[in-house]
């Protein structure tokens, strides 16, 4: 029984795991130095493509728009946060292709279309980028979470940012 135990618990341990830091995990992905004016979007599955990003100005006037006034509280700044998401995957996309990209998985494959990772690794460079501009107060930004379908009755493993 206690074997059973020791045995259970290791395999419990390894269901969630998140890397060091987001930039560790950045930089396993082949993705550096993510600036505010030019950084890397993933796409085509698993990060099989990157691709360049450059933001202007009144890109980040727009974005930055929505942190004003500054957030009072951390809900507030989550509500931003998402707001701020959206915005930038409207106008990456629009840079990318990945605009055309159709939500879930699976329901349609190739190079536009993103999945857990893309969309994960996307959203931490995203966060990032808030975060080197000094938008965030509440919240720091970390790599991105998997698990693996032994507990969570999944079909597959998932990544969340």
């Amino acid at each position: 029984m206690k074997r059973f135990l020791a045995l259970s618990l290791l395999l419990l341990s390894a269901c969630a795991s998140n890397e060091t830091t987001y930039q560790h995990y950045l930089s396993g992905k082949g993705l550096e130095s993510q600036l505010p004016e030019r950084f890397q979007h993933c796409h085509g599955y698993g990060c099989k493509h990157i691709t360049p990003v450059r933001f202007t100005q009144n890109d980040w006037s727009v974005i930055e728009a929505v942190f004003i006034p500054p957030p009072a509280t951390p809900a507030a700044e989550r509500e931003a946060i998402k707001t701020a998401i959206g915005l930038f995957e409207q106008r990456v996309g629009a840079q990318t292709g990945t605009n055309v990209d159709i939500h879930g998985t699976f329901t349609k494959v190739g190079d536009k279309q993103l999945d857990c990772v893309d969309e994960s690794t996307n959203t931490t460079i995203y966060l990032s980028l808030l975060q080197q501009k000094g938008l965030l107060r509440f919240h720091r930004v970390e790599g991105p979470t998997m698990r693996v379908p032994i507990i969570h009755a999944g079909r597959w493993p998932h990544q969340t940012a």
